[in-house]
């Protein structure tokens, strides 16, 4: 029983997301720009994706909505690893998962070195977040474009077809 009601309950949070009155362009520069939002490696994601959705003029439930999609510690984790590791990789200077650790446990105030490899590794990690957030973001653009117009437009029919019938009903008993 309580999974279907989390499915009805899905169901009802989609239909309501695309059925507001944002246009399929405003509903999918939401969900890309809180895609991207959602790879930087940054603090305050929710802020950040919802001051961009904003000033874009995207919707700006879908920004925030997308930009917190791995809100889950672990897999948040994750994604920041490997991240780290595809930027490192891309920068030609990879580092394997003890490399980093050894270099994080290595951390003190009077380890100058130490400090030159955590930007190092900051760059990887921003890098990394490139290569993953622009292109996810792009195909969530054209994804969620095709839906939102497509469900629109379905119910767009919808209602012409069921206003048509009211007015020839209304016409009859006249």
């Amino acid at each position: 029983m309580p999974f279907s009601n989390t499915v009805i309950r899905i169901r009802i949070a989609f239909r309501r997301f695309f059925r507001g009155e944002s246009s399929p362009h405003a509903i999918a520069l939401g969900v890309a720009v809180g895609t991207y939002v959602s790879c930087l490696p940054t603090v305050g994601q929710t802020l950040l994706a919802f001051f961009t959705a904003w000033f874009l003029r995207a919707n700006k439930t879908a920004a925030v909505f997308m930009a917190n999609w791995h809100v889950p510690f672990l897999i948040c984790l994750a994604h920041w690893a490997f991240q780290t590791e595809l930027g490192l990789c891309v920068l030609g200077q990879p580092m394997g998962y003890h490399d980093i650790r050894a270099l994080i446990v290595g951390l003190s105030l009077t380890n100058p070195q130490a400090w030159k490899g955590l930007g190092h590794i900051l760059l990887g990690w921003i890098v990394g977040a490139q290569i993953l957030g622009i292109p996810a973001a792009v195909i969530g653009y054209h994804l969620t474009y095709r839906a939102a117009a497509a469900y629109q437009a379905r119910r767009h029919a919808v209602r012409q077809r069921l206003f048509h019938r009211r007015r020839k009903f209304d016409g009859a008993q006249a």
